[in-house]
C-alpha cells in the first residue's frame, strides 16, 4: 500500500529542508568571511613589520642613526615585532601552542638536530660554494661585548621572524586555506619582509636569484615547522646558521650565480630534515 502524506507532514518537511539549506548557506557564508578576516589580519601584521623594518634598514644604511644606538634600536625593534602577533594571539583568544609556542617532549633532540642542520648549511655555503667561487678572508666578530650584542641580535630577529611568518600568518592561513595556500602566501611575505634594499645593494647578485634564494629559505623555514609543530626548530637553525656564518673566517667569494646555488642547497637540506625529523605523531607537547 501506498503512503500518503498529508499536507501538513509534506509543509513540515519542506520546512526543515529549507531550514537546513538555510543553515548551510550561512555556515559557508560565515567561513568566508571569517576567511576574509584572519587574511586581512595576516597582511595587516605584515605590511606594518614590512614598512617598518624596511624604514629602519634605511635609515641605518644612511647612517642617519648613531652608530652606538643602532644595537639597541634593531633589539628593541625585534622585541616589538615578536610582541605584535603574541597580542594577536591573546585578543583573539587562540593559544600559544596552536601557533608553535610550544616547547616539545624531546627538546634536547629537537634543538641538536636544529643546530646540526645550520652547520651542515654552513658547510656546504662556506667550502662547497667556496671550492667554486673561491674563498676569502673575512673580520669576525671578536669575543666581547660586541659579539654578545650580535649573538642577541640575531636570536630575537630569528625569534621575531618565526613568530609573525610561520607561528601567526603561516598557521591561521593553513586554518583557513589549508597547508600549501598558507605555504605559498606565508614564504612570499617572509621573502619580501626579508628582502632589504640596503642589503641587497651589498649583493653580488641578479635581483632574480637573490630573491629567488631568500623564498627558498622561507620554504625551508615553513617545511621545517610544518614538520616539527614547534617554533623551537625553525628559531634555532636560522640564529645557529646565521651566528655561525658571522663568525666564520673565510667566506664565499660572491659572484653573480651566489644566491642560485644558496636555493640548491635548501633544496638539498629540505629531504635532509625531512629524514632527520621525527614523525608528527609522536610530537607530544610537554
Amino acid at each position: 500500500m501506498k503512503t500518503i502524506l498529508e499536507p501538513q507532514t509534506t509543509i513540515k518537511v519542506n520546512d526543515r529542508r529549507q531550514d537546513y539549506i538555510l543553515k548551510i548557506a550561512i555556515y559557508h557564508t560565515v567561513q568566508r568571511m571569517s576567511r576574509r578576516v584572519w587574511l586581512m589580519r595576516c597582511f595587516f601584521l605584515f605590511l606594518l613589520v614590512f614598512a617598518l623594518q624596511q624604514i629602519i634598514s634605511i635609515f641605518a644604511y644612511t647612517q642617519s642613526l648613531p652608530e652606538h644606538l643602532q644595537p639597541f634600536i634593531h633589539l628593541a625593534t625585534q622585541i616589538s615585532f615578536a610582541c605584535i602577533p603574541i597580542i594577536l594571539m591573546k585578543v583573539e583568544g587562540s593559544g600559544l601552542r596552536e601557533h608553535g609556542l610550544l616547547i616539545p617532549k624531546a627538546a634536547g633532540r629537537h634543538f641538536s638536530m636544529s643546530i646540526l642542520l645550520a652547520v651542515l648549511y654552513i658547510l656546504i655555503t662556506v667550502f662547497l660554494l667556496g671550492s667554486i667561487t673561491g674563498v676569502e678572508a673575512s673580520p669576525t666578530i671578536p669575543i666581547s661585548f660586541n659579539l654578545f650584542l650580535t649573538a642577541v641580535s640575531i636570536l630575537l630577529a630569528s625569534i621575531a621572524t618565526e613568530i609573525i611568518f610561520r607561528g601567526y600568518i603561516q598557521t591561521k592561513l593553513t586554518n583557513a586555506y589549508g597547508f600549501f595556500p598558507a605555504l605559498l602566501i606565508s614564504s612570499v611575505m617572509s621573502t619580501l619582509y626579508m628582502f632589504s634594499l640596503p642589503l641587497y645593494a651589498e649583493v653580488n647578485s641578479t635581483p632574480l636569484f637573490y630573491v629567488l634564494s631568500l623564498f627558498a629559505e622561507s620554504i625551508f623555514l615553513a617545511i621545517f615547522f610544518k614538520k616539527t609543530k614547534t617554533l623551537l626548530c625553525p628559531i634555532t637553525y636560522s640564529a645557529s646558521a646565521s651566528l655561525l656564518y658571522a663568525v666564520t673566517p673565510l667566506k664565499p667569494i660572491a659572484a653573480e650565480y651566489t644566491s642560485m646555488i644558496l636555493v640548491l642547497v635548501y633544496i638539498f637540506l629540505t629531504p635532509i630534515m625531512q629524514l632527520f625529523w621525527i614523525d608528527e605523531e609522536e610530537m607530544v607537547e610537554s
